[in-house]
């Protein structure tokens, strides 16, 4: 429907998205699409990388820290600090945890 209606209304973005009620970020953002031949699917916004993750080494520590002892909250991190020499914050293990489905129970 928008697509039809941005070429009823001679290609212009910002009557078409008056015309529809979109705002004219949104009909010039599926616009752009349809003319670079993405369709009209949702993409990702997600970015291509992640430079402050944690590292997969660090990550892996954490994992296997965390299935040995089965500590929770902060005391793996105490731990690791402890025997490996390790410092990081509490919140790293925090964030671990769900992404390797390690939910506290």
């Amino acid at each position: 429907m928008l697509l039809e209606a941005y070429h009823g209304l001679g290609a212009n973005v910002s009557e078409t998205a008056r015309q529809l009620s979109f705002s004219r970020n949104t009909a010039g953002r599926w616009v752009g699409r349809h003319r670079d031949d993405l369709g009209l699917q949702e993409l990702s916004c997600r970015t291509p990388s992640c430079p402050r993750q944690t590292p997969a080494g660090v990550e892996s520590l954490v994992v296997s820290e965390r299935n040995q002892t089965e500590f929770e909250g902060v005391r793996p991190a105490h731990h690791l600090q402890w025997q490996h020499g390790l410092a990081f914050s509490p919140h790293t293990v925090r964030n671990v945890v769900p992404r390797h489905d390690l939910s506290q129970a």
